[in-house]
């Protein structure tokens, strides 16, 4: 299992954050390229180690970055992706990519809840963390 926990600092989240195949999956993007000023995003995504069926999803500008939603197939085991701006300019984490393992079965995560409940919902864990009892 993976989640989307290890790339927040780079600005990348995913929605749920441990999807499993035939899922829907948001991606949320506020990495290097729009801290850099990028007014258009694009996310490349692929599934597996050879980035079976890879594909630029265009992203749009929200509140929160840069989001786009997309399906996940019945025979990934992983979904990978990277980003590119107008400028050709790419953000693939050092080399790396952004790789998420999926769930074998059943819906983990946040399911059906929108990007906007996973940031309030985050942002009272914070407060509530933050209190001295």
């Amino acid at each position: 299992m993976s989640d989307s926990l290890p790339y927040v600092s780079e600005g990348v989240k995913i929605i749920p954050a441990n999807p499993s195949p035939q899922e829907s999956v948001e991606i949320v993007y506020n990495g290097l390229l729009p801290r850099s000023g990028a007014t258009e995003v694009y996310a490349r995504v692929g599934f597996d180690e050879d980035w079976r069926t890879t594909q630029d999803y265009s992203m749009r500008k929200t509140d929160y970055g840069f989001e786009t939603t997309l399906h996940i197939p019945q025979y990934a085991e992983t979904l990978k992706m990277c980003f590119k701006d107008a400028a050709n300019n790419w953000d693939n984490n050092s080399g790396a990519n952004y790789t998420f393992g999926l769930e074998a079965g059943g819906t983990a995560g946040w399911g059906g809840a929108s990007i906007a409940d996973y940031y309030l919902t985050e942002a009272a864990q914070e407060l509530t963390a933050d209190e001295d009892f």
